[in-house]
């Protein structure tokens, strides 16, 4: 779904070719007064966009969004908010749900970012495996250093995740699949067929995501690192958009797992199960 700001330059655009075709057949003030009423509205949007990507230092795209993390990575956990670690809570406790009771079992996350909130909540589960898979090299050492000396035995590799579900050769199939607030930081969704065969039957993908209305108001994840902000420009991700997209690869929705983090009155993020029959 195209962003509030891309939909309101389109709709400005098109007043203004409007106007232009008015003032083409109608010359007069009227006609003439809507076309400069219309580069009027283009330019003080053009403004407004500008000056929200000028308040910080460097901006980046999800095209780009490892570098972000690298350079963010070893400040990340510091700047948890209570929502962000709400959401992890719930995430976690999905899993546990999932796993509970498995003699074995095992974890994919992908882009799996620090691991402290989620992958060390399984710290003591030595039953357990957990493959990490993450693109910035700065959240993988992250990682590493606080999942080391650790009873859960981890593998983690340092790979792009359209990099990864591209060759799926030799892979195991995984109890949990998990994607946790990494969407919205790529240029777009992975293939969901691919993602799907590397559920176990039984098994399920869990995905947490923040709520496009929250999304809407802060479209930039902002991090001060020394005395340079760093921001990144994040993805709208639906919920209603995941339903189609993930049941259409072959994997069931599981509404009654659906969790919600909100705020008064206000939702911040969700967390969704599919499962493989």
């Amino acid at each position: 779904m195209p962003s509030k700001s891309l939909v309101l330059r389109i709709l400005n655009w098109a007043f203004l070719f409007a106007m232009i075709g008015w003032l083409a057949v109608v010359p007069g003030w009227d006609s003439g007064g809507g076309v400069i009423l219309a580069i009027v509205g283009l330019i003080a949007q053009e403004q407004t966009t500008t000056k929200s990507l000028t308040r910080f230092d460097r901006v980046y795209s999800a095209d780009n969004s490892a570098r972000f993390y690298d350079v963010i990575a070893a400040g990340y956990d510091a700047r948890n908010s209570d929502l962000l670690l709400e959401t992890h809570k719930k995430v976690n406790e999905a899993i546990d749900a999932l796993v509970s009771g498995l003699p074995t079992w095992s974890v994919l996350d992908l882009c799996g970012g620090t691991g402290k909130q989620i992958a060390f909540h399984f710290a003591n589960c030595a039953q357990g495996h957990w493959l990490y898979v993450d693109a910035s090299q700065g959240m993988l050492d992250q990682f590493n250093r606080n999942l080391r000396n650790l009873a859960l035995p981890v593998e983690t590799r340092h790979e792009d995740v359209f990099s990864f579900l591209d060759d799926l050769r030799g892979q195991n199939k995984h109890d949990v699949v998990l994607f946790a607030l990494a969407l919205s930081s790529l240029s777009h969704n992975p293939d969901w067929s691919k993602v799907a065969k590397l559920v176990k039957p039984g098994g399920a993908l869990v995905i947490a995501e923040i709520e496009p209305s929250y999304a809407t108001i802060h479209p930039f994840f902002s991090v001060l690192v020394g005395k340079k902000s760093h921001a990144l420009m994040t993805r709208q991700v639906h919920s209603s958009d995941l339903i189609s997209e993930i049941t259409e690869a072959g994997l069931v929705f599981d509404p009654t797992a659906t969790k919600l983090v909100r705020e008064g009155g206000k939702t911040y993020s969700y967390i969704q199960v599919f499962h493989r029959t």
